[in-house]
């Protein structure tokens, strides 16, 4: 199976194998490559990283924090 790329400086479609590392276009030796296959962008995504931000206090007697998370 193989990956497929698009190049943005001279429009070129080719093919690369799985494990080659970073492409680069073999038309015109670009690295201003991107995937158009129909498995790109299906890794893990950013998340939003929701919080509970509910910690301790910040000195004596403080109790516990404000918390800024969201639920």
């Amino acid at each position: 199976m193989n990956r497929k790329f698009k190049c943005t400086d001279c429009g070129a479609e080719f093919e690369e194998p799985f494990g080659t590392g970073r492409p680069v276009c073999p038309k015109c030796g670009s690295d201003n490559v991107f995937r158009i296959d129909e498995y790109a962008g299906m890794g893990r995504g950013q998340g939003r990283g929701l919080g509970r931000g509910m910690g301790k206090g910040l000195g004596k007697g403080m109790g516990r924090g404000l918390g800024r998370g969201r639920f």
